[in-house]
């Protein structure tokens, strides 16, 4: 794909100084962010678009855990891609794939925000309690877009995760009208702090925790709260990158979970 991208900008005379301008709006490719149940045997992970403008080529590495996720298959892509076959799947053992697309009309291609790219189906291998990133990388293909300059544009890749759930976690239930993380705001965040909006039916102790993109507990802390709407503010300096993560409430009975999305 690279090799492509840049005998299409040496025929059109682009020259190499122009690779590394920035666009206004950032092309966004983000992958899934899934907690799934301990007796789980598959899982299809989500790979979609936003601000996908006029665009003529992408690529990049697609990867996973392998001791966690066993890879089967892709599928459902984009009516864009058609039945071409985008993909190299050499390195599926390892937990990798590549994608590479190029437009050959090079008209560009515009889609609307959040439009699936594709989806990656595996068998779920890992142990209750392990998760795995659903994420993007550089090796062995780099992470790169074109518009119909057949530059290189600004773009962000924002990664994913799936969490096997242990199995303590069956002895609680999500129910919002007991325990309820109502409303996170800003989400996505770039440089604010975040105000998460709780709803409690009765008076409890609470864990709340934030989980990063490999299943590690970033920050927790364990307060009492009395019944009734409360206000709890996470510290932007928590999140250590862009990416995704999940704030997990519990309650000796009740859990309550959101994704937030942290953005450049």
């Amino acid at each position: 794909m690279k090799k492509v991208a840049l005998l299409l900008l040496i025929l059109l005379g682009v020259s190499a100084s122009m690779l590394a301008q920035d666009t206004s709006d950032q092309v966004l490719i983000f992958s899934s962010q899934d907690t799934l149940a301990a007796s789980a045997e598959s899982y299809t992970a989500e790979v979609r678009v936003s601000n996908f403008n006029l665009i003529v080529g992408a690529q990049f590495t697609f990867q996973w855990d392998s001791s966690v996720l066993a890879f089967q298959q892709v599928e459902s892509f984009a009516d864009f891609l058609g039945l071409d076959d985008h993909f190299g799947r050499n390195n599926v053992e390892n937990g990798l794939i590549n994608f590479a697309w190029l437009d050959l009309s090079l008209g560009g291609l515009s889609l609307p925000d959040s439009t699936l790219l594709f989806s990656v189906t595996y068998d779920v291998i890992g142990e209750p309690g392990s998760s795995s990133p659903i994420a993007f990388g550089d090796s062995p293909t780099a992470r790169e877009v074109y518009d119909t300059s057949f530059e290189v544009i600004s773009s962000q890749f924002i990664d994913g995760a799936a969490f096997i759930e242990g199995n303590t976690v069956n002895t609680v239930q999500n129910d919002p009208s007991q325990l309820n993380i109502a409303k996170l705001s800003p989400n996505p965040a770039i440089h604010e702090n975040i105000q998460a909006e709780l709803f409690l039916k009765s008076a409890t102790p609470l864990n709340w925790r934030l989980v990063g993109l490999n299943g590690q507990i970033i920050y927790q802390q364990n307060q009492y709260f009395t019944a009734g709407n409360h206000n709890i503010e996470l510290d932007r300096s928590l999140f250590p990158k862009a990416g995704i993560y999940i704030l997990y409430i519990t309650s000796e009975q009740f859990i309550s979970s959101r994704k937030i999305v942290i953005q450049q």
